[in-house]
């Protein structure tokens, strides 16, 4: 009665956090904790672990990751504890998330692999799609873009093979953002298009994010009117659903399209709109590096004064957050700044070699973050080849162990199967020795006994009521003796039950061939 209460109470409560979770994520928490505090107080049961899994999913969706990682443990031990070996698959799946998420990698990737061992034996196609496509992202973020290409191409097969048109369109734009990754963005552009195809009309949202990657991919392979038109067509959608606040990136390419078709007043648009929501999204990178953009676009247009602004509030922002690149980027614009203006004051020396000198200091800035940046990418080719080098020996040291496993499962299996086999031989044995035993210590006593059934048989000679028993008797000495002759050609026995604590052998005589015909 109690369990049931408490199950209403959860419901009621995940009711409210449903409805609070976007409008009021402060509320839905407080819905949350009582839920914790109920369930926590429930007996291990079969209800207290379908709360679990109904409960703990919205500590992830509002990025709690702490409570939903202690919820799923939690779930996960009951789980074993009942047995329940399909829960069990799908808390190490939900597990591998919140790991992921967390930046442990390898933690995450033990949790997914558990989970798909038990979807691939139960021929799961649904979850093994989505534990492969989960698995490939893990992959991509170790940096081991080869394996992380293979799982996701085994989730995008089974996905084709069921028809799962939604999920399959994740998987072509997981696809496509490796593809972008490793600098092959003709393959990014192919499985961008795919998921296109496969996309519902009415997820405007994803429609929006792959438009936004074909206009980036396109932009990686100069076909700038190509990424235009993309850029264009999301930028579209989000004004027809109202967003007002797309992403910050598109506006930025946007920006360096319009920039590379050399219409700079468009371009500058574009990338004041990214300075906007960049700001808006407390993004200093973003804002910087679009300052930066901006200010190129101003010195074609020959406002001058504009660009040298803009030039040093992004330098302010870059050196605030030590971003070499935008810095890079920086001094190289305002050395062509200050060349363009000394071009444009020949006339006047002194000014023009105010802006020389100028420019030469940001020729000497820029020789110096050169050779920084060239430093700090060995630096990093380094670090990353270390990363790579020890993930690929846990990977493989993982493989080993789950494969030792397996080995031993077939061992035990086999083991198993020769016990088997040994305690058939035994109980045939004991049957076989048995019937030769029966067949010596009755013979033996059953000869007497005809023996004698024949000398009664003179006596009693022209005593018919006498040799009416005698004859009844002879038959069932016969017939023990037929039993006993049966037992030396046994072709096979089975147990049958015999009164409640006790099972009988029965056995089948080998068939006479003369019998067959």
């Amino acid at each position: 009665m109690q369990t049931k209460q408490n199950t209403e109470e959860v419901k009621k409560l995940v009711a409210l956090v449903r409805e609070k979770m976007h409008s009021s994520p402060e509320e839905a928490l407080e819905y949350l904790a009582e839920c914790d505090q109920i369930i926590e107080s429930m007996p291990d049961n079969a209800a207290k672990g379908m709360l679990i899994a109904l409960v703990y999913q919205y500590y992830l969706h509002l990025d709690h990751l702490g409570e939903a990682e202690r919820g799923y443990n939690m779930g996960l031990e009951l789980s074993e504890k009942m047995g329940e070996l399909r829960d069990v698959a799908i808390l190490n799946s939900n597990l591998g998330l919140i790991y992921s998420r967390k930046g442990n990698l390898n933690r995450s990737l033990d949790h997914f692999m558990n989970a798909l061992d038990y979807f691939e034996q139960h021929d799961d196609k649904m979850m093994q799609a989505q534990l492969y496509n989960n698995i490939g992202v893990l992959y991509s973020n170790k940096l081991e873009f080869d394996r992380a290409l293979d799982f996701m191409m085994k989730a995008m097969n089974i996905r084709e093979e069921i028809d799962d048109q939604v999920n399959l369109c994740d998987t072509a734009i997981n696809i496509g953002n490796l593809y972008t990754r490793i600098g092959k963005p003709e393959m990014a552009i192919e499985y961008f298009r795919y998921a296109l195809d496969y996309c519902p009309e009415d997820d405007v949202n994803r429609v929006c994010s792959i438009y936004s990657n074909l206009c980036q991919t396109n932009m990686m392979v100069a076909k700038s009117q190509e990424a235009l038109d993309y850029g264009l067509k999301a930028l579209d959608l989000y004004d027809r659903i109202g967003d007002a606040k797309p992403q910050a990136s598109l506006m930025n390419n946007l920006g360096n399209l319009y920039y590379n078709l050399r219409d700079f007043i468009h371009a500058k648009e574009f990338y004041q709109r990214a300075i906007d929501q960049y700001s808006q999204k407390n993004e200093p990178w973003g804002t910087a590096n679009a300052l930066t953009s901006m200010a190129n676009s101003e010195i074609r247009l020959l406002q001058y004064d504009l660009a040298l602004t803009h030039l040093l509030q992004a330098r302010t922002i870059a050196e605030e957050i030590d971003a070499i690149d935008i810095l890079y980027l920086n001094h190289q614009n305002s050395f062509l700044l200050y060349m363009s203006l000394a071009d444009s004051e020949k006339e006047n020396h002194l000014k023009r070699s105010g802006y020389l000198k100028k420019a030469l200091d940001e020729q000497s800035a820029l020789l110096a973050l050169r050779e920084r940046i060239s430093s700090e990418e060995k630096t990093r080719a380094l670090a990353e080849m270390e990363l790579k080098y020890d993930s690929e020996k846990k990977s493989k040291e993982a493989e080993i162990y789950r494969l030792k496993n397996v080995e031993l499962a077939e061992a035990y299996e086999k083991l198993k199967s020769a016990q088997d086999e040994i305690i058939q031989l035994e109980r045939s044995n004991s049957v076989s020795a048995m019937a030769v035993t029966a067949n010596h210590q009755i013979n033996q006593p059953l000869t007497v006994l005809q023996g004698n059934l024949d000398l009664l048989e003179i006596q009693l000679a022209g005593n018919h009521d006498a040799m009416k028993f005698l004859e009844r008797a002879r038959q069932a000495a016969q017939k023990i003796r037929d039993i006993v002759v049966s037992y030396k050609d046994i072709e096979s026995y089975r147990f049958e039950k015999y009164s409640e604590k006790t099972q009988m052998v029965v056995i089948d005589k080998k068939k006479d061939p003369a019998d067959c015909e």
